[in-house]
């Protein structure tokens, strides 16, 4: 096995459920790295996961990430978080 990484980038129901902070009832090794909005909107709590703004980065043995915009136009503008994931 080996670690495992759940991220989001932000608090949309579409890309954010609760549900995964259960998973470390099961896994012991687990790093949540979250878009700040998440803990903001109160979805989480402080405790619950490394938390990002824009610009942001964390990097470990394993991997790099860095929260960054990207505007996405479906329609309607929505503006996003999106993480750029790098191994190490």
């Amino acid at each position: 096995e080996g670690p495992l990484y759940v991220l989001s980038s932000h608090f949309h129901p579409d890309h954010f459920n609760p549900e995964v902070l259960r998973w470390q009832e099961q896994k012991a090794d687990i790093t949540y790295l979250f878009s700040h909005d998440i803990l903001k909107r109160k979805r989480a709590k402080a405790e619950d996961a490394i938390y990002l703004r824009k610009g942001e980065q964390y990097a470990d043995e394993r991997l790099q990430v860095t929260l960054d915009v990207r505007q996405l136009v479906t329609g309607i503008i929505e503006i996003g978080l999106c993480q750029v994931v790098d191994d190490l």
